[in-house]
C-alpha cells in the first residue's frame, strides 16, 4: 500500500527532533481497581476527559484539575463477568457513545448513547446479533460513527442523525445539509463549504 505524500509529510513533521528527550507523562487522576475502576474507553472534549471503566459499566468525567465526577452508566456487566464497557466517542452535540461488549446473553452488546449532561443509557442505540465485542468508536467529519468489532473481526459504520464531531460548535442549524443530516462547515483554508 502506498501512503499519500501529504500523510508522509505530516508523519515526518510530527516526529520532531530525534535527539529531544521524550515528553513526561503526568498523572491526571487515580482510580480504585477494587471498585472496578479500570479505565478503558477515553474521549476528550474542551479540557474534560470522559473515562469508561471496563468492568464497572460506568463513565466518569475528569477535569483538568483531576476532579472525578460520575457521568453515565450502561447496563450492568456484573463486574465484568458478563461484558465490558469499552470505547467512547463524543458527537458534535456532546452526546456520548459507549461500546459495550458481551460475554452473556443477558447483556446486549452494542453501542449505547448517553444524552448531553450524562445519565443512564438503558437500551442499545445500535446492535446486531453478530456484534459481540465492539471496542473502538470514532466519528468522521460527516458525522458517521465507525465501530471496530474485534469479536466479529469487522468494521461497521452508521449515521447517527446527530451533529458531526467538532462541527456543531462552528455551524448553525441553518447550515445543516438537509439530505444527509450532517453539518456543513466552511473550510478556513479554502473558504468552501
Amino acid at each position: 500500500m502506498q501512503i499519500p505524500r501529504t500523510f508522509m509529510l505530516l508523519a515526518l513533521v510530527g516526529c520532531g527532533d530525534s535527539d529531544a528527550p521524550p515528553p513526561s507523562l503526568d498523572v491526571v487522576a487515580h482510580f480504585d481497581p477494587a471498585q472496578g475502576q479500570l479505565p478503558e474507553g477515553l474521549a476528550v472534549r474542551d479540557g474534560v476527559a470522559y473515562v469508561g471503566f471496563a468492568p464497572a459499566a460506568s463513565v466518569v468525567t475528569v477535569d483538568a484539575a483531576g476532579h472525578v465526577a460520575p457521568y453515565a452508566t450502561v447496563p450492568s456487566t456484573e463486574g465484568g463477568t458478563k461484558g465490558l464497557t469499552l470505547g467512547l466517542a463524543l458527537d458534535g452535540a456532546g452526546e456520548l457513545y459507549v461500546a459495550q461488549a458481551s460475554f452473556d446473553p443477558s447483556v446486549v452488546a452494542g453501542v449505547y448513547r448517553v444524552p448531553v449532561g450524562g445519565g443512564a443509557a438503558t437500551a442499545p442505540f445500535a446492535s446486531d446479533p453478530a456484534m459481540t465485542f465492539p471496542n473502538g468508536l470514532a466519528f468522521d467529519r460527516s458525522g458517521r460513527l465507525f465501530v471496530a468489532d474485534s469479536g466479529g473481526a469487522i468494521l461497521r459504520s452508521m449515521r447517527t442523525g446527530r451533529w458531526p464531531s467538532g462541527c456543531a460548535i462552528h455551524c448553525s442549524r441553518a447550515t445543516r445539509a438537509p439530505a444527509r443530516g450532517s453539518c456543513l462547515c466552511r473550510s478556513a483554508r479554502t473558504g468552501s463549504w
